[in-house]
């Protein structure tokens, strides 16, 4: 009987914690990312200071001149831009 029980606890339990985290996971995510993937590298201080200067000087996200830069990259590669 207490083995049983013990099992029906931690069954519960088990999908208490994976219902939590598929909620937490969703409430994190912004609708604007739904359906997308991060790409990220590392990089230079300088390099990463000089991105978000020019994002400034450009009235423009950084999100938006890595977009303009991959389809860039793309595009002298024959594929097709994004």
């Amino acid at each position: 009987m207490a083995s049983q029980m013990r099992r029906l606890l931690v069954t519960a339990l088990r999908e208490l914690d994976e219902a939590s985290r598929a909620h937490h996971a969703a409430a994190k995510r912004p609708k604007s990312r739904e359906g997308k993937k991060t790409i990220a590298g590392h990089f230079a201080p300088e390099a990463a200071w000089q991105l978000k200067k020019l994002a400034l000087d450009q009235r423009a996200t950084v999100q938006s001149l890595l977009e303009e830069a991959l389809s860039d990259l793309f595009e002298k590669y024959h594929l097709p831009r994004v």
